[in-house]
């Protein structure tokens, strides 16, 4: 009879083929191999947490359990996830987020909004005090069109986002606005306004076009929607200077974001450490060892974040006897 090491390491066995297939989250029913003995077995070992009934989230047994790093870090895997086996293709998230995700702005808020047709505008409540509002729109998503984000989340094109979000995004997140502004294509911008007769947006856009620096691209975006016979009233919707960002318009949105911040922040620091005296450490080996401390937390958040993965050497090691999560 097998013991209870050697079940276990069987479950592992199953979940490491899951990995392998470059899957971390998970639904229960679309992985007949994840049988419920081998999934009970492996949330009582911490392996697996369970995300909402139905849902699993592969994870570091030795995690303690208030731990959110990496529910951060998969938070949007596992929306994307949802959706893809809910609403098939025809689903996008919000405006908004889609031009912080082509803007480079990676940080993770606690409620994604997610746009679907067969959506029914309902709140998901999900772990750490997170949420996904599942928001039912009449227009179909057109799939072919959307970004995938890294996490597999489908963005709105630049082009379209920007005609449907409203002034308050260039007030609340001006530097991401100041990028995609400086990345859209401005023959994609004007066939949206002209599709949707937006000839206010057309004035925010063009002023906004000009704030970034593209003058000509502003002028052309005005007399094409006026030969149009639409009434443009240009408006600067940025509510201060934008910090200058040098470079090719379609360099890397990390890079843009990178140089404004550092123009807008380079001064501050100065002066912060302007009086601050700079001191040689005394006790060579006490810095040594407080740096080997910082790296053990530091690949810890690491793992965390990159997603715990289960290898042949931790299942020989669990099936032998030989497993302590805190060091294995």
């Amino acid at each position: 009879m097998a013991t209870t090491n050697e079940k276990l390491a069987s479950s592992l066995s199953v979940l490491k083929q899951i990995q392998d297939r470059g899957i971390n989250v998970f639904q229960a029913s679309a992985l007949p191999d994840l049988t419920r003995v081998h999934r009970e077995r492996l949330v009582r070992a911490n392996f697996l947490k369970a995300v909402i009934p139905g849902w699993y989230l592969a994870s570091n047994p030795a995690d303690d359990a208030g731990d959110s790093t990496l529910w951060y870090a998969s938070m949007e895997t596992f929306i994307a996830a949802y959706a893809n086996a809910r609403f098939g293709s025809e689903w996008e998230v919000s405006p908004e987020l889609s031009l912080l995700r082509h803007s480079g702005h990676a940080s993770v808020g606690k409620q994604i909004v997610l746009h679907a047709t067969k959506a029914n505008n309902q709140l998901l409540q999900l772990p750490h005090d997170c949420s996904v509002f599942l928001y039912q729109v009449k227009r179909p998503a057109l799939a072919a069109r959307r970004t995938p984000s890294p996490s597999g989340l489908l963005l709105v094109p630049v082009a379209e986002a920007l005609v449907r979000v409203g002034p308050s995004f260039f007030e609340k997140h001006p530097l991401a606005a100041q990028i995609v502004m400086r990345q859209v294509d401005v023959t994609d911008l004007i066939s949206a306004l002209l599709a949707g007769g937006h000839s206010v947006i057309g004035g925010r856009m063009a002023g906004a076009l000009r704030a970034v620096g593209r003058e000509d691209d502003a002028s052309q975006l005005v007399a094409t929607l006026s030969a149009a016979d639409y009434v443009v009233s240009e408006a600067n919707p940025f509510e201060q200077p934008l910090a200058p960002i040098s470079g090719r318009r379609n360099e890397s949105p990390y890079v843009q974001r990178i140089q404004a911040m550092w123009v807008s922040m380079r001064s501050a620091v100065i002066d912060r450490f302007a009086d601050i005296p700079i001191q040689v450490p005394v006790d060579v080996d006490a810095l040594i060892d407080d740096i080997s401390a910082r790296y053990v937390a530091d690949a810890y958040h690491s793992l965390s974040i990159e997603g715990y993965r289960v290898n042949a050497a931790l299942i020989e090691n669990v099936r032998n006897g030989n497993w302590n999560p805190l060091t294995n």
